[in-house]
């Protein structure tokens, strides 16, 4: 959920320049049936890679295309982030989460 969270506020950041908080519409009713388990993982994961073409390409048009260090800085720790399920620890990735039961 919270990759899928973070991706949907990475392209509003990109496409505006502005996060709203907290979120609302589609995007925050996606997040909330992925963390009720209405969504199945292929489901999630697709979504994700649908976010990150759309993070790529926004990358390439938004307010940071001048400003390079702005752009690798919000690009790793977006990559950091859904490449590790939202962990902020990648080491913790290769953990199940104590409270959750193994997939």
């Amino acid at each position: 959920m919270h990759a899928l969270r973070l991706g949907f506020q990475g392209v509003e950041f990109l496409s505006t320049g502005r996060l709203t908080l907290p979120m609302h519409g589609p995007d925050r009713n996606a997040c909330m049936d992925v963390r009720l388990g209405k969504w199945s993982l292929s489901k999630i994961v697709s979504e994700i890679e649908k976010i990150e073409g759309k993070l790529d390409s926004l990358l390439g048009s938004s307010l940071f295309r001048r400003r390079p260090i702005i752009q690798r800085s919000i690009v790793s720790w977006l990559r950091l982030t859904v490449s590790t399920g939202g962990r902020s620890n990648p080491a913790e990735h290769t953990r199940p989460h104590p409270n959750r039961p193994a997939d």
